[in-house]
């Protein structure tokens, strides 16, 4: 969308004619009228559906008798229909609040978690949210879901109707509480981009909230007044065999895993618990061994560094091709989590993209089957298959070794207190930001958490980053839970896709 697409939103006919006014280049201005956004509404369409007529005669009557116009008509006309079949005669959730116009009521959906953080989320409400709106009465009515387990968000917005009343949702907890709330509106057809979130920060990690601008409470109740609604990234996150989840923190293994998932019992501490978990990892130094593919947004300049690191980029001479979109289902499962007798020893990497001596391996063969006592065929083969990287398409990169870090961020902060896409990087960015560390002492690792809490981690001699739009990560060796936005998923290859402007929030 272009600000001619904001402004007709708004009725805003005073800045309409201030912009038309600004802009010298006509031909320049005719092109942002034409120009869709991602639901195929153009500034005149957008006008016209919503029966702004004074803003449609004024749009119309600026592109006049031009060489444009019979081009703009035919356009018009074509994405008008394609914007009501795209819409189902609905708009966008962007484009429905009018901030600006002080009769406009709204009425928000409070989606409450008692459990969230330190457990005040009852208490949040009754003393702060609720009379807040209580008090403003004339802008903002509202009804509430206190959710009494988990999922019970996600189950209830899969079985909200298309025919809802609600202009916006209000997420009162974390961001776990945030993506059940959008994964149950994104398998919900009817609801996709229909809904606008705001978050009130009320868990541990409070990611998007911190991204939003939402540092406390406050703030975030005054944007439900004075908020506008926009778009930023979301990503798509998918294993084999598992349901695929809609996305808006980070996919991660390593050590952040371990802080995030593994302090759970600490969730009294509130944020501190992950804090009380870093200091562990950096103690015993731990290390992960993986391989990272990536499909980067600049692949010269990604392949140029890399190949500084020759231990650590796969060759790819050597490599094989495979351009399939579906090339990562066949990354073989190596069982990691497998919580049966059989336990799968962990890969170990090739660097010379050599396969190992045969008498070797059959050696290590038969050590493997009498420790795991007959280890299955199937999860002999998945580790044999996991020696070298498997086939990838061209305009990917691949690494492998041990890492602490190895994280696919969409967002600046992963949480209140982790800066790891850092400064110079959003959630509108339209790119995802993949963070790693190569394996390092004590000193170096614990240099680079500390350098989490305002992103000088990337400024680190052993910390990697590139801008990619798609990642894999496929674990190695036993470990921590895959990490997905705070939520535990299998120990197994993880893919993860930009959604680009997909994820409608107040800001």
């Amino acid at each position: 969308a272009n600000i001619f697409h904001y402004a007709t939103s708004q009725n805003n006919i005073d800045v309409i004619n201030w912009l038309l006014t600004m802009i010298d280049d006509k031909k320049g201005v005719i092109k942002l009228l034409g120009a869709t956004d991602q639901y195929h509404f153009t500034p005149i369409t957008l006008a016209k559906y919503q029966n702004n007529d004074k803003i449609y005669e004024i749009l119309t009557n600026f592109v006049g008798d031009s060489e444009e116009k019979q081009d703009e008509d035919e356009d018009e006309n074509e994405n008008e229909n394609e914007s009501k079949d795209e819409s189902n005669q609905s708009l966008p959730a962007q484009y429905k609040t009018n901030i600006l116009d002080p009769s406009y009521k709204r009425l928000l959906w409070i989606i409450i978690n008692p459990f969230s953080g330190t457990e005040k989320g009852i208490q949040i409400w009754e003393n702060l949210v609720k009379p807040f709106l209580d008090f403003n009465q004339d802008r903002i009515s509202y009804e509430t879901l206190v959710t009494t387990k988990q999922f019970h968000a996600q189950q209830e917005c899969e079985k909200l109707s298309s025919e809802h009343k609600y202009d916006g949702v209000v997420t009162l907890g974390g961001d776990g509480t945030i993506a059940e709330v959008i994964n149950g509106l994104y398998t919900n057809n009817n609801l996709k981009n229909k809904l606008c979130l705001t978050p009130i920060p009320g868990g541990s990690g409070n990611a998007l909230a911190k991204e939003l601008g939402m540092d406390n409470i406050l703030i975030g109740l005054k944007r439900l007044l004075t908020g506008f609604e926009t778009c930023i990234d979301a990503y798509l996150s998918s294993q084999v065999a598992e349901k695929d989840t809609y996305s808006f923190v980070s996919a991660q293994w390593g050590a952040i895993s371990t802080i995030d998932l593994e302090s759970e019992s600490y969730r009294w501490m509130g944020s501190f618990r992950f804090t009380l978990k870093a200091v562990s990892e950096v103690a015993w130094a731990s290390h992960y061994k993986a391989r990272i593919y990536f499909k980067p947004c600049d692949f010269d300049t990604a392949k140029q560094e890399l190949e500084q690191d020759k231990d650590k980029l796969v060759d790819e001479n050597d490599r094989e091709i495979n351009d399939d979109e579906n090339w990562w289902r066949k990354l073989p499962n190596l069982y990691l989590d497998d919580v049966t007798e059989h336990k799968v020893e962990e890969v170990p990497l090739n660097d010379k993209n050599e396969a190992p001596k045969e008498d070797e391996e059959k050696e290590k063969d038969e050590d493997n089957t009498v420790q795991n006592g007959g280890a299955p065929a199937e999860k002999e083969k998945g580790r044999q298959s996991a020696l070298l990287p498997s086939a990838y398409p061209s305009d990917w990169l691949c690494v492998q070794g041990e890492f602490g870090l190895c994280c696919v961020t969409n967002l600046q902060w992963i949480a209140e207190d982790t800066c790891m896409g850092g400064k110079d990087f959003d959630a509108k960015t339209n790119t995802l930001r993949l963070v790693y560390n190569k394996k390092t002492g004590r000193m170096d690792y614990a240099s680079t958490l500390l350098g989490l809490d305002t992103g000088k981690h990337l400024e680190l001699e052993n910390v990697k980053y590139f801008d990619v739009t798609q990642a894999v990560i496929e674990p190695l060796t036993k470990g921590p839970p895959m990490d997905v936005d705070g939520e535990r998923k299998p120990l197994k290859p993880v893919y993860v896709k930009l959604l680009p402007s997909d994820f409608v929030v107040t800001c």
